[in-house]
């Protein structure tokens, strides 16, 4: 599931309970999990920014597409180098 946090810096633990959105300025965050077709997360494709904004609806649905594509890419790599 894809988590948008625009107001990071209103977070007082953060994303996850760590405090690196502080110490490097961060104040909205975006990510979508990046989910092999077994639906093993591999990990994450996020953005930030400095600026506290709303992420809109469409911006998270083409996150989540993106994090599909490199989901099919990095599969299609290790199938390749199995094979």
């Amino acid at each position: 599931m894809a988590r948008a946090v625009p107001g990071l810096d209103r977070h007082a633990g953060g994303v996850g309970g760590e405090p690196g959105h502080r110490i490097h300025g961060l104040r909205a965050y975006a990510g979508a999990p990046i989910r092999l077709s077994n639906g093993t997360v591999f990990g994450t494709l996020c953005g930030v920014d400095g600026c506290a904004r709303a992420v809109t609806d469409e911006s998270m649905a083409a996150l989540t597409i993106i994090a599909r594509e490199v989901a099919q890419v990095l599969e299609r790599r290790l199938s390749a180098s199995v094979g």
